[in-house]
């Protein structure tokens, strides 16, 4: 603080001014011309950027990326493929991350750290989590993307839901990777949201909606009897 000439107080200094959130920019255009321009690349790249850090996806766009990585390998940004393949992962049940496979060279998937997204993208579509959640801390880096882990745990929770009418508390925390409170407020939310219950007779059971994967089909049969004397034929 210092005094005024007029005997009045001021700061000296000023505590800085809130800074405004950064804004997703509007996506890049890929149609016409631009299909076939290479000087977007950057500004793919960038977009590419954006869609992690807000976490939106646009895969017309990263394909286009892709694409001309493929015509202009020496500008091919390993980084940005990388997080094109994350954010395609994490929009399972869709196919985004085997088109985006695809459009890869094969050189360049054989590299450690693309060989190991195809690991993870295995054992997710094979819906054994447990592998997934270990194979996952060989590369904590390279999958470390804003809504990365819930965008596979609402991948879990399909996969769960589609294949089972009642699982138990551990099974399910092992495919989520969550235990304690984090998995009891998971749970409340399955259970509010999406039509869980609990087991009348086992608070560790939860019984999940009936759909047409998870439940027995019931025929039903009409249409003429098979007597015994057409069996009789067929048999003997």
């Amino acid at each position: 603080l210092k005094r005024r000439s007029d005997g009045q107080r001021s700061c000296e200094q000023r505590a800085p001014l809130p800074q405004p959130a950064a804004v997703m920019a509007a996506p890049v255009d890929v149609s016409g011309a631009n299909k076939y321009n290479p000087e977007i690349i950057p500004q793919l790249e960038d977009y590419v950027r954006q869609q992690v850090e807000h976490q939106s996806f646009d895969m017309d766009a990263n394909v286009t990326l892709l694409r001309f990585y493929c015509v202009y390998p020496e500008r091919t940004n390993l980084s940005v493929v990388s997080m094109i393949l994350v954010k395609a992962l994490m929009q399972l049940p869709e196919s985004h991350f085997k088109t985006a496979m695809y459009l890869i060279p094969e050189k360049v998937q054989s590299l450690d750290a693309f060989v190991q997204l195809q690991e993870l993208a295995t054992r997710l579509e094979m819906g054994d989590f447990p592998a997934f959640w270990e194979l996952s801390e060989n590369c904590k880096e390279q999958i470390a993307v804003p809504g990365f882990e819930e965008a596979v745990r609402t991948y879990a929770v399909l996969l769960l839901s589609l294949g089972h009418r009642k699982i138990t508390l551990t099974t399910l925390g092992e495919s989520l990777r969550l235990e304690g409170a984090p998995l009891s407020a998971y749970v409340s939310t399955l259970c509010e949201k999406h039509g869980w219950k609990t087991a009348d007779n086992d608070d560790q059971m939860f019984i999940l909606p009936a759909t047409a994967f998870n439940a027995p089909e019931q025929r039903s049969y009409s249409g003429d009897v098979v007597g015994p004397e057409l069996w009789a034929k067929v048999v003997g």
